[in-house]
């Protein structure tokens, strides 16, 4: 089958993880070697999405691959082609992780509603622009929130916080953000 490629991931152990989609309908995150061999890493063709009733993964986001784990945002289309699930995950081994979906509390916005299609990810730590609410609706709250593999979720900031030595308020922010060690960097917007 024909297959086609979306390789803008970041893999800092020299391992690059890119995320597949066939002609065929096959959806997979897959390894690339140093030496270009491909090997399967996670086969989500007809896997289920954790906590999600039985919904299956429609689509995946950019993977970001470090010391032989990948974190990965992945998605559920609805009928009208609309994504109406989505969570952010770790692939350790054979095993998927949950980190965020709608069944997770963000610390002070709410409900896990929303997210960019890309993580940060240093192989001990996620992070992540989260969102609860709506543009349209008028009520979206959004931010940058990291958390262990395993570990509670820790807002690092949100939209209405303050800029710090300014008086300018956040409004928004640009995904991905990085991490290293235990410091998360971010591009915030004040318009």
């Amino acid at each position: 089958a024909k297959a086609e490629f979306n390789f803008r991931s970041r893999a800092l152990d020299g391992v690059t993880v890119a995320n597949v989609t066939t002609t065929d309908g096959k959806l997979a995150l897959i390894t690339v070697a140093a030496d270009g061999g491909l090997s399967m890493r996670f086969d989500a063709a007809g896997a289920t999405m954790p906590n999600s009733g039985g919904l299956p993964f429609s689509r995946l986001g950019e993977p970001n691959a470090v010391g032989g784990k990948v974190a990965f945002i992945g998605f559920h289309k609805d009928t009208t082609n609309l994504d109406d699930f989505r969570g952010v995950y770790v692939l350790d081994g054979d095993t998927l992780q949950t980190i965020a979906d709608p069944s997770t509390e963000l610390p002070r916005i709410g409900t896990f509603e929303g997210s960019s299609s890309q993580v940060a990810f240093d192989g001990t730590s996620v992070a992540f622009w989260g969102t609860h609410g709506s543009i349209q609706a008028g009520d979206l709250k959004a931010g940058i929130f990291v958390s262990e593999v395993g570990g509670p979720i820790t807002a690092i900031v949100v939209n209405g916080d303050t800029i710090p030595g300014t008086a300018k308020t956040i409004r928004n922010f640009q995904s991905p953000p990085a991490i290293q060690g235990d410091s998360v960097y971010l591009v915030a917007f004040d318009e």
